[in-house]
């Protein structure tokens, strides 16, 4: 045997990488991915998310405030056609083929004493293009009650919170100018900070509800987060914030206002911010309307293209950006709200309770 042969020496792991190129090329795309999603972070832009319960690769790297409202001063134009007028000769805008009737032909005729559980249109299943929802075959419909025509003053007595597309309703509706109603809104809020943030108008949700009370509450927030947390995780703070405006507003009636679609050429470019996404998760906070204290709302029926008795997106010139409406739409919103109003005995039963 001859001592003097040199033992084979261990293979470092840089021998094994240039031996494996297919090994080097997986671990230097994750190292790449990590930095980029760190120095982004670091800079402000980005948020890096990862589940405990899903690779890296189904990690999501989401942009900070992705929906920041375009700076859009297009006024309502001056032809926009009204059928009619409400009770204060306030013009109500034409309806159109998506506009949907007030109540349905089964609607719940009842003073608020009973509770009216959420109905559903079954479609076929939507399956999830992103970690971040669930497969969905559910579309919430609006609380089937008997709702009335209302005239504008209705709205005196209440409060929209919500983000950018509230904004919107404030800056260019007209409940801002023909109601003593009050807006709390911020570009950006999603349902995990609402109760946190300061608001435009530099007050907090919990401030403003502590020292006013309200007998109408109008609640559109979601569009920021769809990217953020399971579908899941999203229902469960939605209850959160409403038990904390029921605490702080024990005689209000709020009404969740279904987080509007965005246009279908959007929907058709994102595997977060589409409407599949969007149905998913409003159909799991419609759960908690009862048709006593909470009524859901579904106004996309009034600015989407529709399938059938389904919304499907936001009508394509309905919006510059495909997230918001442009101005002179947010009347069509309006007269949604005006054909849906309760009668004073749910407002007395609430406060009976």
């Amino acid at each position: 045997m001859n001592n003097n042969k040199k033992r084979k020496q261990p293979k470092t792991i840089w021998d094994f990488l240039r031996e494996c190129p297919l090994v080097s090329l997986i671990l230097l795309s994750v190292i790449g991915y990590t930095l980029y999603a760190l120095v982004g972070a670091m800079g402000g832009e980005y948020k890096l998310r990862i589940s405990k319960d899903h690779t890296l690769f189904m990690s999501a790297m989401i942009k900070e405030d992705p929906f920041v409202k375009k700076d859009d001063t297009k006024k309502p134009s001056d032809d926009t056609t009204a059928t009619g007028t409400d009770a204060d000769s306030n013009p109500i805008p034409a309806a159109t083929s998506t506009d949907a009737p007030a109540t349905s032909s089964d609607a719940v005729s009842t003073d608020g004493s009973e509770p009216i559980p959420t109905t559903y249109i079954t479609v076929p299943m939507r399956k999830a293009r992103s970690a971040y929802y669930d497969d969905n075959d559910r579309v919430a419909q609006t609380t089937n009650y008997d709702y009335i025509t209302v005239n504008t003053d209705y709205f005196n007595d209440a409060a929209f919170i919500g983000d950018s597309r509230i904004e919107g309703l404030h800056d260019y509706g007209t409940l801002r100018t023909k109601t003593t109603a009050d807006f709390y809104y911020k570009d950006g809020v999603s349902i995990w900070d609402l109760m946190d943030k300061t608001m435009a108008n530099g007050e907090t949700i919990p401030n403003v509800l502590a020292t006013k009370q309200y007998k109408k509450i109008f609640l559109m927030c979601g569009v920021n987060e769809l990217g953020s947390g399971y579908a899941k995780d999203y229902q469960a703070q939605y209850k959160k914030v409403l038990d904390q405006i029921q605490e702080l507003q024990p005689d209000a009636v709020i009404f969740v206002m279904g987080m509007m679609h965005v246009t279908q050429s959007y929907a058709d470019n994102s595997d977060v911010y589409n409407n599949d996404n969007v149905d998913c998760r409003n159909a799991l906070v419609a759960e908690y309307a009862d048709g006593q204290r909470i009524f859901y709302l579904d106004m996309n029926t009034c600015v989407c293209d529709m399938d059938g008795d389904v919304p499907m997106g936001v009508k394509a010139d309905y919006s510059n950006d495909g997230i918001h409406l442009q101005a002179q739409y947010y009347s069509l919103w309006e007269a949604y709200l005006l054909k849906h109003g309760v009668s004073d005995s749910v407002f007395t039963n609430l406060q009976n309770k």
